[in-house]
């Protein structure tokens, strides 16, 4: 059952993007909602990572050691100075990568 239910959110989602996309249909956005649009990537990673960084309340010493809070921190900065949205995520996997070795 499952199964179906992801095939199916999969079509929807593929033809709900796809209508965009196709240069025959009569569907044109403005200047303001493309640029909107644009934040939609960051604000889904987001709204993703948020809850695995940020999970746990608890502050302690062992904190510093968490490489989920140090990998989003660093993410975070890396963001606020390189705006493409593919090298922040390869950066931050790899970031998160080498923490996660070192601290466990």
């Amino acid at each position: 059952m499952s199964i179906y239910t992801i095939l199916a959110m999969s079509t929807i989602t593929f033809y709900m993007r796809y209508a965009f996309f196709v240069k025959n249909l009569p569907i044109k956005l403005n200047n303001n909602t493309q640029r909107f649009l644009r934040f939609t990537a960051p604000c889904i990673l987001t709204s993703m990572a948020a809850p695995i960084v940020f999970g746990e309340v608890e502050l302690s010493n062992s904190d510093l050691a968490n490489p989920f809070l140090v990998a989003g921190l660093f993410t975070i900065s890396v963001s606020c100075v390189i705006k493409n949205t593919l090298a922040v995520v390869l950066l931050s996997i790899f970031a998160f990568s080498v923490m996660k070795f070192f601290f466990s």
